[in-house]
C-alpha cells in the first residue's frame, strides 16, 4: 500500500534534483559569460571605488576605524578588507577576489532562496537578473562596489531568510541561532540592511506568535547572537573611540549630513508629492502591463484565438527585440518602468500576503514565512531608495544592491501568482528572461564603453577613452613627482587613484566630499595632517561632485580653508583635461620648495 507513494515521491525527487542540476549549470556558465566580458570593468574612478581598499591599508597598517580615520559603515569591512590587505596586499586584485566571492555568495543564495518560491527555472531566472546587474560597469558593482558593507548587507539578508525557513522547515536550533549571527552581522554592515533584518525578523517572530508554533524558543536562540555580536563589535570599539564621536562623526556623522551629503539621501527619498506620483505612476503602468498580460493568456486559450496571436505576437517581440538592439538607449528609458514599481509594489505585496494568510487560516506553513519575510526585507530596502528604484539606468542607483529580493518578488509574480494556467505561465517566464537579457545587455553595454584600461602599481582598471587617457596621466605623474611609499593627496572623491598608484593620504577623511570637512576646523585639522606628513603632491579636480548640487572643491561651500592653503603652500604645474560626455579638469599640484 505504500509502495506506491514512496516511489511516486522519489521519482518526484529525482526530477527536481535534475532540474536544479541544469539550472544550476546553465546559471553557471551565464556568470562564466558575463564576468569574463566585464572583466576589469567593475568600478568607477570618478567616484568611491577604493574606498573599503583604503580602509582595509590603513587597519592593516594598525589604524583603527573610526579613531584613526573616517569610516561611515559598520567594522565588519574595514576589519574584512584589512585581514585581505595583510594577506594579499593593497591592490586591486585582493578586492577583486574578495569582490567576487561575495558576489557569487549573492548570485547563489538568490537561488538557494528563491528555490521554495518559484521551482528551478524561476530560482535561476531571479538569479540570472542578480547576476546582469552584479557585474555592472559602476560604482554600485558588486565586485567593486562603493563599498562591500552593502553587498554583504545583501548576502546576509538572504542567509538570514534562508535560515529562517530551515527552521521552519525542520525546527532545528542551529538554523535559528544562523538566523540570530546573520542578524548581529547585519549590524556591523550598513543601516538600510540592518533595519530590513530587524523588520523581517519582528514579523516573522510575531506572526509565528499568533499562528501558535512556539515562538519563545525561536526567539531566544535569534536574540541571543543578534545582541551578542553587536555588543561585542561595537563595545569593543568603545574602548577607544567615545560614543559621540564612533556615531556622530562616523556612522551618522550630523555636521557632514547638513553641510552636504544630505543631498544624496533627499534625492533618494524626498518624500514630495511629485516622487510620490512619480511611484504611483510607475507602479500603475506595470499592473496595466500585467492585466494585458494575463488577457493576452486568455486569450491564446481560445483556440480560433491561438493562431493569429502567435504569429503577430511573434513579429510584434522580434521587432521589439530588434529595436532594443538597435535602440539600447531607448531600452535605457524603458527600463525605469521595469523597476519603478518595485517600491510601492512591495509593500503591497506584504499587504496581500498578511491578508491571504489570515484569510485561509491554513497555518503559518514555512513557505508563507519565507514569502512573507523576503517581501518585508524587500519593501524596507526600496523604501530607502525608492525614488529612482532602477538598476541600468542612465546613472547608478543603490538598488543595484536589492536586485536579489526585488527579483524574487518579480518571479514570484509572473511566473506563479499571474501564471496559474500553463499560457500565463509561459508567458512569464518569456518577460523575466526577457528583462534578464535587458539588464545583461545595458551591462555588456557599459562593459563596451569601458574599452581602455588604466594602470598603476596596485592593478588596472578600464574607464572610457577620454577618462581613461585623464587618469593614465594623473598616475604618470604621480609616479614621476614621488617615491614608493609617500602620502598624496586626492580631492574631490576620485579615491581608486590611492590603491591604483599605490600611495595613500594622511587625512582622517578617506574620501573627500562636499560636507566631509564641515567645518573649519575640521579642514584645518585636514591641514595639519597634510603638513605633519609632508605630502608632495595633491591632485584636485574642478568638476562638480554629482549628486550635490552646484558645488566645486574650494568654493565657499566646499572646503575653501582647505583649499586656500593648498593654493598659498603648492605650485599648480600641470594642467590634465578630458573631453567626454563629462568634461573634465584636473591640477596637479607640488609642494613649494620640494
Amino acid at each position: 500500500m505504500t509502495t506506491a507513494p514512496v516511489a511516486l515521491r522519489a521519482a518526484r525527487a529525482r526530477v527536481g534534483l535534475h532540474a536544479d542540476a541544469t539550472a544550476v549549470a546553465g546559471l553557471a556558465l551565464f556568470v562564466v559569460a558575463l564576468a569574463a566580458v566585464t572583466w576589469g570593468t567593475w568600478g568607477d574612478l570618478d567616484r568611491d571605488t577604493g574606498y573599503d581598499i583604503v580602509a582595509g591599508a590603513r587597519v592593516a597598517d594598525g589604524d583603527m576605524p573610526y579613531r584613526d580615520f573616517t569610516y561611515y559603515y559598520g567594522p565588519l569591512t574595514p576589519y574584512l578588507m584589512g585581514l585581505v590587505s595583510l594577506v594579499g596586499g593593497t591592490g586591486l586584485g585582493p578586492a577583486v577576489g574578495v569582490g567576487f566571492v561575495i558576489t557569487l555568495a549573492v548570485i547563489g543564495m538568490t537561488y538557494a532562496v528563491a528555490r521554495p518560491l518559484v521551482a528551478p527555472l524561476g530560482a535561476f531566472l531571479a538569479a540570472a537578473l542578480t547576476a546582469a546587474v552584479a557585474f555592472i560597469p559602476s560604482n554600485y558593482s558588486y565586485v567593486l562596489p562603493h563599498t562591500n558593507a552593502a553587498t554583504l548587507g545583501t548576502l546576509l539578508l538572504l542567509v538570514l531568510a534562508f535560515c529562517a525557513w530551515r527552521y521552519a522547515v525542520t525546527d532545528r536550533s542551529r538554523w535559528a541561532v544562523g538566523a540570530g549571527a546573520c542578524l548581529g552581522l547585519l549590524t556591523l554592515t550598513k543601516p538600510e540592511p540592518t533595519l530590513a533584518g530587524l523588520l523581517a525578523v519582528g514579523v516573522w517572530l510575531a506572526l509565528r506568535r499568533r499562528a501558535g508554533l512556539g515562538v519563545r524558543h525561536a526567539a531566544a536562540l535569534v536574540a541571543v547572537p543578534a545582541a551578542a555580536i553587536p555588543l561585542l563589535a561595537y563595545g569593543s570599539l568603545m574602548l577607544f573611540v567615545s560614543p559621540q564621536v564612533l556615531v556622530f562623526e562616523n556612522l551618522w556623522p550630523r555636521d557632514e549630513l547638513s553641510a552636504g551629503r544630505s543631498a544624496l539621501l533627499e534625492a533618494r527619498t524626498p518624500f514630495t508629492v511629485a516622487s510620490g506620483v512619480e511611484l504611483l505612476k510607475y507602479t500603475v503602468l506595470y499592473a496595466t502591463g500585467c492585466a494585458l498580460l494575463v488577457l493576452l493568456a486568455r486569450a491564446l486559450d481560445l483556440p480560433r484565438w491561438r493562431r493569429p496571436l502567435i504569429v503577430a505576437g511573434s513579429v510584434a517581440a522580434a521587432l521589439f527585440v530588434a529595436v532594443c538592439i538597435a535602440k539600447p538607449d531607448g531600452l535605457r528609458d524603458g527600463i525605469y518602468y521595469i523597476w519603478g514599481w518595485i517600491p510601492l509594489g512591495a509593500l503591497v505585496a506584504v499587504g496581500v500576503l498578511l491578508v491571504r494568510y489570515r484569510r485561509r487560516g491554513s497555518g503559518w506553513t514555512p513557505f508563507a514565512q519565507l514569502e512573507l519575510a523576503a517581501a518585508v526585507t524587500l519593501a524596507v530596502l526600496a523604501a530607502t531608495t525608492y525614488n529612482g528604484f532602477v538598476a541600468n539606468g542612465w546613472r547608478a542607483m543603490l538598488a543595484v544592491y536589492y536586485v536579489p529580493f526585488a527579483a524574487l518578488l518579480i518571479t514570484r509574480l509572473h511566473l506563479f501568482e499571474l501564471g496559474k494556467r500553463r499560457t500565463a505561465y509561459i508567458l512569464g517566464v518569456l518577460w523575466v528572461a526577457f528583462v534578464v537579457a535587458a539588464s545583461a545587455g545595458l551591462t555588456l553595454k557599459e562593459a563596451r564603453a569601458d574599452s581602455v584600461t588604466v594602470r598603476g602599481h596596485g592593478g588596472a582598471l578600464a574607464e572610457q577613452p577620454a577618462e581613461a587617457g585623464l587618469y593614465q596621466a594623473i598616475l604618470g605623474e604621480i609616479e614621476a613627482r614621488t617615491s614608493p611609499g609617500d602620502p598624496i593627496f586626492v580631492a574631490p572623491m576620485m579615491t581608486g587613484l590611492y590603491p591604483l598608484s599605490g600611495h595613500l593620504s594622511p587625512v582622517d577623511a578617506i574620501s573627500i566630499m562636499p560636507g566631509t570637512l564641515p567645518s573649519a576646523g575640521d579642514q584645518l585639522a585636514a591641514i595639519d595632517q597634510l603638513d605633519a606628513a609632508g605630502v608632495r603632491v595633491i591632485v584636485t579636480d574642478r568638476r562638480e561632485p554629482p549628486g550635490y548640487g552646484r558645488t566645486v572643491f574650494g568654493d565657499a561651500s566646499f572646503d575653501p580653508v582647505l583649499f586656500a592653503w593648498i593654493r598659498g603652500n603648492y605650485d599648480r604645474v600641470r594642467t590634465l583635461t578630458a573631453n567626454g560626455e563629462d568634461p573634465r579638469t584636473v591640477d596637479i599640484w607640488i609642494r613649494k620648495g620640494s
